[in-house]
């Protein structure tokens, strides 16, 4: 049985916990993705990336679920969480997927002005040209056109 992350107790006192809630016990392997990828984004935008990586995690879809995983990735750097960031984009299956969430926390970096650590992450992709055109495009808009 797979573990289910929102109590009863939250359910009846937050109408967010209490559709994660219905969510996590839909029997569909379908219809619990459909349900979790449109309640996922709520919980990323309350910083709540933990239980987000735990929903994410439930998807028995693996397509869906390193999608999910991505975008709790990207928030995850973009709250200053890197190391939960890197876990969470390794924990990604697909390559190409893993690639996107490691670019992805590449312009979080840039954006936040972290243009080192942005073109350090963006140096370990097999093919950096989309991430160093962000970056590139960040450091010129904050005035950063040295490196």
């Amino acid at each position: 049985m797979a573990e289910k992350f929102i109590s009863i107790e939250d359910a009846e006192s937050n109408l967010l916990d209490c559709a994660a809630f219905l969510a996590e016990r839909i029997k569909s392997a379908d219809g619990h993705a459909d349900s979790i990828k449109a309640i996922l984004p709520y919980y990323v935008e309350n910083n709540s990336v933990d239980l987000a990586a735990g929903l994410a995690d439930s998807v028995a879809d693996p397509f869906v679920r390193d999608r999910l995983l991505t975008i709790v990735a990207e928030k995850c750097a973009a709250i200053g969480d890197d190391e939960y960031a890197f876990q969470l984009a390794e924990a990604i299956e697909d390559f190409g997927m893993q690639e996107a969430a490691f670019e992805r926390i590449a312009l979080q970096k840039a954006a936040k002005g972290d243009f080192e650590k942005a073109l350090e992450i963006a140096g370990n992709l097999q093919h950096p040209s989309n991430a160093l055109a962000d970056i590139a495009i960040q450091q010129s808009a904050k005035g950063d056109e040295e490196n």
